[in-house]
């Protein structure tokens, strides 16, 4: 004697294929959420090597000059917080003073971002709402806007 149940798509299973089905939908949520990690990877390690935008390239100087023991504003003036140097600071002590370390730096503050946002959005509406929010994310973070100097 089987017990049918009727699963969140409205489909009616046995207890046995109700699992394996649910198995399978989640392995394609997560197939699709490593498929936007990947399109995201692709896209944005083609750009590494363009030159540091106008407020990259100012980032960086004074990300540099604290790296060089500079407090910042004693050099470089801003209306910025210095968290934003600090944290280019950072990049460029681990990924190199280079454009290429920059955007690789930021790449990875990125691909972060996306991750704690799906993480978050999972936590509390459920895997597919998480992967929604995190593709949402990764699209803003690979907008023309977000990407280009102006």
């Amino acid at each position: 004697m089987t017990t049918d149940l009727t699963n969140e798509y409205g489909m009616s299973f046995n207890a046995g294929q109700q699992s394996k089905f649910e198995r399978t939908v989640r392995l394609c949520w997560w197939v699709l959420l490593a498929v936007v990690i990947g399109l995201i990877l692709l896209i944005r390690i083609r750009l590494l090597a363009i030159p540091v935008e106008r407020d990259e390239g100012e980032y960086a100087y004074a990300g540099q000059l604290m790296l060089q023991g500079i407090p910042p504003y004693r050099l470089a003036y801003n209306m910025k917080f210095p968290g934003v140097y600090a944290a280019y600071a950072l990049i460029m002590s681990i990924f190199g003073q280079t454009s290429v370390g920059i955007h690789l730096g930021l790449l990875v503050v990125n691909l972060a971002s996306i991750v704690i946002v799906f993480l978050i959005a999972r936590r509390l509406m459920g895997l597919i709402a998480g992967i929604a929010a995190a593709a949402w994310t990764s699209r803003s973070l690979t907008s023309a806007k977000a990407l280009s100097s102006t």
